[in-house]
């Protein structure tokens, strides 16, 4: 009976041991449980967007993304990179740019939601008679 008793110990132990290697196992990859990342570029700083991901732009488009099941990570990169980046697929997209881009980058499509307008307003020392179209200014 004593053997029985020991016998009876040792495989308490290995399973034990076994369990405790499972535990290990699971918490050692827990990040692979973790939510995928959606990576939005951005040539935008403060207060749009920051490397600490606190700009409005960070908060508003990574609370979107936690809804919905993904972490937002943001690049800060040229805005010319930037957009050539995620035309290519090397990341996700932008976070934010104007409308209409998709034709000279075509695999970038637009969401049809705003969550940032910009006006721009230009202050000049001398009168100049300006063309009201921006991309001329």
């Amino acid at each position: 009976m004593h053997t029985h008793h020991r016998i009876s110990n040792t495989r308490s132990k290995d399973s034990i041991t076994r369990l405790s290697l499972s535990i290990i196992l699971i918490v050692f990859n827990l990040p692979v449980f973790s939510q995928p990342t959606i990576v939005l570029n951005t040539a935008f700083g403060s207060p749009v967007s920051n490397a600490a991901q606190t700009g409005y732009g960070d908060r508003v488009m990574s609370e979107a993304f936690r809804r919905i099941g993904y972490k937002l990570e943001t690049s800060r990169l040229p805005a010319e990179r930037a957009l050539i980046n995620a035309n290519r697929g090397i990341d996700d997209g932008d976070l934010a740019r104007i409308g209409g881009l998709q034709k000279q980058y075509p695999n970038l499509i637009q969401v049809p939601e705003s969550y940032l307008t910009v006006d721009m307003v230009l202050y000049l020392r001398n009168f100049v008679t300006v063309n009201t179209k921006f991309h001329e200014v």
